[in-house]
């Protein structure tokens, strides 16, 4: 009972630290001074050497004053030091608290006689107490799992009774009349009363760590159910760089195996496990100098590194004030493919707003500000960006139109509602007036308060510009189209005249007077002629032909046209 009880409490101080750690070591240490001491003292009620026996008061509680500190001292150096070999020592320890309460409970002996010791059998005693402690310890060390437990604690009795029974065995009392017994000393009656009390100890200290161990196991499955529903994977280490406590997640994350992630291995262990299993590219040796240094300073680490499966894990390092430390992993991969689709979409959005052939802009709602402007607004106002972010359509644009935009922020702040202008004039800062459109709406927050103004502008002058030459050209069409029809019919009306005038001539030629008014008839027809082919040219757009005109000639004829008009 009294081994059992000491490697649960042996436990408890593992997963502890601190002040608490020491005393679970204390207790866990009196709790197997007690059983070794009982165990010796009730074996020596039923020794019979066959001569009258008692006990030194003070030797036998030094004996158990002994076994309590020895043991304590080989709890807490398995604990010191991170390792098989602190445990194997700390068991040898442990192994020499059984035979310092033996012997100094056989010097406690007072009888009529002298005690002789057989040296190979003492030197026995010792080495198997110290050997089955140590392997108790190393058991003990590997897990708390009731298995290991169970050995561990059947491995600690058989340190304590191996070594007695052979203790036991080495020892020879010689009768001598002239030693005798101290009144003060412990008859077998009051041993056994004080073994009682002992049992009682232990039993009390049993009771109180099985009630401890319960409390624990339920705030152990409680944490436990905690971490393993946690998101990010988890480990915590002592001091002496053993894991101390770790979740599903982790061992998940990255396809551990759980023979190597348990309570109690390393950090290089589980270095050495992510190397094998690829999910460590960096050399183990550096990765703990680094994490060290760190934690040595209380610094905090972070580190990226990338699973055989293409997973990115985040990795945190935490210093905790005893010198160990907490290691979160948390697997980022969505979040960063994520970010990276947000970053895509977010390069997309301003390359098409700052390439967009329309001014876009936008203002922050509680100062009226431009923080944002694309390249067609630089185009259309005249302005750099420098000269436009930060300002107020007040400090960029001639009064009137400050003045007009103005307005239009009130409107829209004040209703709520898009505001659309159709096509107006405006005056730029540096471009003239332009003719645009706009549409104006307002972006609120999560808490429907207005955010920004947002404007999108169209310079629309050139458009109205060549729909006004369509105008125009539609307009001369039309005109074209008229002046064509009515030229056909003169050209159609000046032919017969013509063709007629050819035939008076010939009828004239002897008549002088007549003949000259038919020539100024005929020359007149002829001019009408040829604007009338004038007037068809350009009805049906073609190009006009130069040729060599007769200044003279045309003159003449024109001054003799004029004559008979003008009188």
């Amino acid at each position: 009972m009294a081994a059992l009880a000491a490697i649960n409490l042996f436990h408890r101080a593992r997963a502890a630290s601190g002040r608490v750690q020491l005393a679970w070591l204390a207790t866990a240490g009196i709790t197997t001074g007690c059983g070794i001491w009982a165990t010796h003292f009730i074996a020596m009620l039923a020794y019979e050497p066959g001569i009258p026996v008692a006990y030194n008061v003070g030797l036998t509680a030094l004996s158990l004053l002994a076994a309590a500190a020895v043991t304590s001292i080989g709890f807490a150096v398995s604990l010191a030091m991170p390792g098989l070999w602190a445990a194997l020592v700390g068991g040898v320890v442990v192994g020499a608290g059984v035979g310092a309460m033996h012997y100094t409970g056989m010097w406690a002996l007072e009888v009529p006689g002298r005690v002789a010791w057989d040296l190979p059998l003492v030197m026995s005693s010792v080495g198997l107490g110290m050997v089955f402690g140590a392997a108790a310890l190393a058991s003990a060390v590997r897990s708390d799992e009731i298995r290991t437990t169970l050995v561990a604690a059947l491995l600690l009795t058989l340190a304590i009774v191996s070594h007695h029974f052979t203790a036991m065995g080495a020892v020879e009392i010689l009768p001598d009349p002239t030693r005798v017994i101290d009144a003060f000393s412990l008859s077998p009656t009051a041993l056994a009363l004080a073994i009682a009390n002992a049992a009682v100890a232990v039993l009390g200290m049993s009771l109180a760590g099985a009630f401890a161990d319960r409390r624990l196991r339920q705030k152990d499955a409680q944490l436990t159910t905690a971490l393993n529903n946690m998101a990010q994977g988890l480990l915590m280490f002592d001091p002496q760089k053993r894991l101390i406590l770790y979740n599903s997640r982790y061992v998940d994350m990255y396809g551990l195996s759980p023979h190597v992630v348990k309570h109690g291995c390393t950090i290089k262990d589980l270095l050495r496990h992510h190397k094998e299993v690829g999910t460590l590219s960096e050399d183990v040796e550096q990765y703990c100098a680094t994490l060290d240094a760190a934690i040595a300073e209380g610094k905090t680490t972070s580190t990226m590194e990338s699973t055989a499966n293409g997973r990115t894990i985040h990795t945190v390092s935490r210093p905790m004030a005893d010198g160990g430390w907490v290691t979160t992993h948390e697997d980022v991969t969505d979040r960063i493919s994520a970010q990276r689709e947000r970053d895509r979409n977010r390069d997309l959005l301003n390359l098409i707003v700052e390439n967009v052939p329309v001014t876009i802009f936008v203002k922050k709602a509680s100062d009226r500000r431009f923080i944002l402007v694309n390249r067609a607004c630089e185009n259309e106002w005249g302005l750099s960006r420098s000269e436009i972010l930060g300002r107020t359509a007040s400090d960029i644009f001639p009064p009137g139109a400050a003045d007009e935009i103005n307005d239009g922020d009130e409107r829209l702040l004040k209703y709520s509602a898009p505001l659309y202008l159709d096509e107006h004039a405006i005056e730029m800062p540096r471009k003239g007036v332009r003719f645009v459109t706009s549409k104006r709406f307002v972006v609120r927050s999560t808490d429907y308060a207005n955010q920004y103004l947002v404007g999108v502008v169209e310079d629309v002058t050139e458009r109205k510009l060549s729909e006004e030459r369509l105008r125009q050209a539609q307009k001369m069409e039309t005109i074209g189209n008229l002046t064509g029809g009515l030229a056909h019919d003169f050209n159609n009306l000046l032919t017969v005249v013509i063709g007629n005038l050819d035939s008076l001539q010939e009828l004239t030629k002897d008549k002088p007077d007549q003949k000259r008014l038919v020539e100024l008839v005929l020359e007149a027809s002829l001019r009408g002629a040829e604007l009338t082919r004038q007037l068809l040219a350009f009805s049906r757009r073609q190009p006009l032909q130069p040729k060599i005109t007769d200044l003279d000639d045309l003159i003449g004829k024109t001054a003799r046209l004029l004559t008979q008009v003008l009188g």
